[in-house]
């Protein structure tokens, strides 16, 4: 038994080969994944910033549109006073045109 146990296995050679060509694959997949990562990483902070940025805008846009139609709705008001004033005053003119 100590004969067999002693016996190098046959061909060393082609798995010495092999363990070496399936380290340097894992290799090279794991650099490609690392870097698909990075890109990956990359392209997610910039679609956040991106966002981040369109989110200000319109928030910026909204507090514009808010203020504009706060504008109108206090220019509304005021033309319909001005109406009524002036309703008020073409009655005022009609009243003294048939005192005359």
């Amino acid at each position: 038994m100590n004969e067999t146990n002693n016996k190098i296995p046959l061909r060393v050679d082609k798995k010495l080969q092999w363990l070496e060509e399936s380290r340097d694959s894992w290799k090279e997949k794991t650099i490609t994944s690392k870097y698909e990562l990075q890109k990956q990483k990359i392209a997610v902070k910039r679609a956040r910033e991106s966002r981040d940025l369109f989110h200000e805008e319109l928030s910026k846009e909204k507090t514009a549109h808010y203020r504009t139609q706060e504008e109108l709705s206090q220019k509304d008001i005021e033309i319909a006073k001005l109406k009524s004033q002036l309703e008020n005053a073409s009655q005022q003119i009609e009243e003294l045109k048939k005192k005359m």
